[in-house]
């Protein structure tokens, strides 16, 4: 239970969050039994939005950006939402990312005014934390540390998770995409304490496959959101490429709209356990429109 102070405080944030155009995005029957958040409808594209605001926000509010530049590794989606939001509230920025990300997110960033630092893409971002890493301890940054801190988890209770209650009830079992964790944690603890019988799927990249987005969080050595809330999660799905871009194409040729490659898997995965569990929710962080290059059958 949180007290009425700090209740009054997160509905302000949500407020301003709302005023940025971030949450209260589409939440939908994509096919029967399976309803996904269109997360692509947040102003910066994608479900990154929400933490990316949350984190900012609360360090805003408590003084720690003055003078000081937000810095942040990113697969991408993180990393353009800090650049956005960070530009709209009149902040610096450093994003630290892989240069195999989408080069339409790596222009979009650098479009924002943020300054860019890619590193090899065979560390991945394990490798761009690295680099964060050495270049707080020697500079005037605020680094907002995606992968350990709750307010990344906080984001999607207090939000995401929320607006799908109270769009369509409560779900048998819900299927997210596990990146820094904190989508599926935030969303598993709201709905765990709504009923603990509700099924938490997270899925996941298959060895030597590349989801942008995703990747083995159990087995980083940056992983403080799964450390705190991974026991929540019941059940992992993996998923290779093939597999997600064979559902961006389905879905794309059945209803027009483009999703992402996590979105394909995510979708993938609910698809597969939409027999055993009747009612999925899950979330569609991006569209596919940044991984244009990737997708084949487009090319056709």
């Amino acid at each position: 239970m949180i007290g009425s102070s700090a209740r009054s405080q997160i509905e302000d944030l949500i407020e301003s969050m709302h005023r940025m155009s971030i949450g209260n995005t589409p939440f939908v029957q994509v096919e029967e039994g399976i309803f996904a958040k269109i997360e692509w409808k947040n102003r910066f594209g994608s479900i990154k939005d929400r933490p990316a605001f949350y984190m900012i926000y609360s360090l805003r509010e408590a003084g720690d950006l003055d003078n000081r530049i937000i810095i942040e590794a990113s697969s991408g989606n993180t990393g353009l939402a800090i650049s956005g939001i960070a530009r709209m509230l009149g902040l610096k920025s450093v994003i630290v990312l892989p240069e195999n990300a989408s080069s339409a997110t790596k222009q979009l960033i650098l479009s924002n005014g943020s300054e860019l630092i890619e590193t090899p893409a065979k560390t991945g971002t394990e490798g761009s934390i690295k680099v964060v890493n050495e270049m707080v301890s020697a500079g005037n940054y605020v680094w907002l540390n995606q992968h350990s801190n709750t307010k990344n988890s906080d984001a999607h209770y207090y939000t995401t998770a929320r607006e799908m209650a109270e769009a369509e009830g409560k779900p048998a079992a819900i299927i997210a995409g596990i990146g820094t964790g904190g989508t599926i944690t935030g969303i598993a603890r709201y709905f765990k304490e709504m009923d603990p019988g509700i099924r938490i799927i997270g899925v996941q990249p298959s060895p030597g496959s590349h989801i942008h987005g995703l990747r083995n969080a159990f087995s980083s050595k940056y992983r403080g959101i799964i450390d705190r809330y991974g026991d929540l999660i019941d059940e992992i799905v993996y998923v290779n490429e093939d597999q997600a871009k064979a559902e961006i194409k389905r879905y794309y040729e059945r209803t027009g709209d483009l999703i992402g490659i996590s979105s394909g898997a995510n979708l993938f995965a609910a698809r597969t356990m939409k027999e055993r569990y009747g009612k999925i929710f899950t979330v569609f962080p991006d569209s596919g429109e940044k991984y244009r290059d990737e997708l084949d059958f487009l090319k056709q």
